[in-house]
């Protein structure tokens, strides 16, 4: 017997220093790792702004009030089961400790992104009290973000925060720079959990001067499925069908009945046969997603020299070679706009519903999804009622009664009512 093989996520932890604009390359960056979650530190949006990765929702995030800047967020692919966990986002306290939480099936997995002037003891407390609430769930805990502790050099800070963290059993996985500039080298973007992560790297692929954190864990997914009840049909069976069929439509008395009795017997053989033979089956559609479908090849191979051009920055750090990097990272963002506008175009025009489709289009840039009904079911007096047409006839005889049942409870006569008015009343 086989042993099953093992389920893996993936993820990545990235200060990004502003996704305004690098909606693209994440998009690309999902393909070619296959992303299931990004967890991003400063991401510098305002409340009024929208991020749109397709096939990622916006799971959960912290955007600043009255500063600029800054901020964390968690985006979730759509066919991974989660839930966004409100509670602790809001302990943040803006400047100081900045979190976005998600759960899943068997994991709690927290972004936070602590500025380099935030209160240091702020953010022990803070974090203290959010450990507490995640560890009362069963649950693995993996905490990831830009801390702005260099876990490279000895110093006082740095076992402040690792003391904390290991206090709940957190221990940090990550000991090499994640943020390389002319002047430094430093390990301020970590993960801390509770259990092993796998296939764990720094890469530099995208437009910041901090390294983003790759890394997998072993899950079971929980992909949110769609279950359907159909009938295959194959060309074996559709042969047995046809042969039963065959035989037993011999047998039918074609000369003793008139012609309904017929047409009724010979429609009763063959709905009989077909359902004993193309049987009811039960099925999970879970939709394979399409990432990038806009991009060209000639975009696939410029994204693959983009990156190549990040990789040599950690160590070229001269001016002439830097402005060049910077000059093909604008052209890249800029064809690509081009290419995802000329996809979108030539989808509008071939589209048979063309209003419809440029609605489609909208609701996916902005976030929106179909919403998804949930059956309603009502026992009335013994009798179930579930027809929308039902259901509000329901509601409106019960809600027209109640005047009526108020009133008839009532001690009223036109002699209450007179004699009512003549003690509250002077003549």
């Amino acid at each position: 017997m086989t042993k099953p093989k093992p389920c893996f996520i993936n993820l990545i932890h990235q200060n990004i220093q502003g996704i305004g604009g690098k909606e693209h390359e994440l998009e690309l960056l999902s393909d070619i790792y296959k992303i299931h979650i990004f967890c991003i530190s400063e991401h510098w949006l305002k409340s009024y702004e929208i991020v749109n990765i397709p096939n990622f929702s916006l799971s959960s995030s912290f955007i600043r009030e009255n500063a600029i800047r800054g901020g964390s967020l968690i985006l979730v692919r759509n066919d991974i089961a989660h839930k966004s966990r409100k509670d602790t986002v809001a302990l943040s306290v803006e400047r100081a400790v900045e979190l976005s939480c998600v759960e899943l099936q068997r994991y709690i997995i927290l972004c936070v992104y602590r500025p380099p002037v935030g209160d240091l003891t702020v953010f022990e407390t803070v974090m203290e009290d959010t450990l507490k609430k995640l560890f009362i769930s069963s649950k693995y805990v993996l905490v990831c973000g830009d801390f702005n502790i260099d876990m490279l050099k000895d110093i006082m800070i740095r076992s402040r925060l690792t003391n904390l963290f290991n206090s709940f059993n957190l221990t940090h996985r990550y000991c090499e720079p994640t943020r390389v500039t002319k002047t430094s080298s430093t390990c301020i973007d970590n993960v801390f959990s509770n259990i092993e992560i796998y296939d764990k790297s720094v890469i530099t692929v995208l437009t910041s001067d901090h390294c983003g954190q790759k890394f997998s864990l072993n899950e079971k997914i929980n992909i949110n499925s769609r279950r359907i009840t159909c009938r295959p049909i194959t060309v074996k069976k559709t042969n047995c069908f046809r042969d039963i069929v065959a035989q037993k439509i011999c047998n039918v008395d074609v000369i003793a009945q008139d012609p309904d009795a017929i047409y009724n017997s010979v429609f009763k053989l063959i709905l009989e046969e077909f359902y004993n033979i193309f049987k009811l089956k039960t099925l999970d559609i879970n939709v394979k997603l399409k990432f990038s479908e806009w991009a060209t090849e000639g975009i696939y191979k410029s994204r693959n020299r983009l990156y190549e051009l990040y990789s040599m920055r950690q160590w070229n750090q001269e001016t002439r070679f830097l402005d060049y990097v910077k000059r093909y990272s604008k052209t890249f963002k800029a064809v690509c706009m081009a290419a995802k506008s000329n996809y979108i175009k030539d989808k509008i025009i071939n589209s048979d519903n063309k209003v419809k489709c440029t609605w489609d289009i909208i609701n996916s840039i902005c976030g929106k999804r179909n919403k998804q009904t949930i059956p309603i079911e009502l026992n009335i007096n013994g009798t179930v009622v579930s027809s929308d047409e039902k259901l509000a006839n329901v509601f409106e005889t019960f809600f027209d009664k109640i005047p009526i049942d108020l009133t008839s409870r009532l001690n009223s006569s036109s002699t209450n009512s007179t004699q009512l008015l003549k003690n509250n009343l002077s003549k």
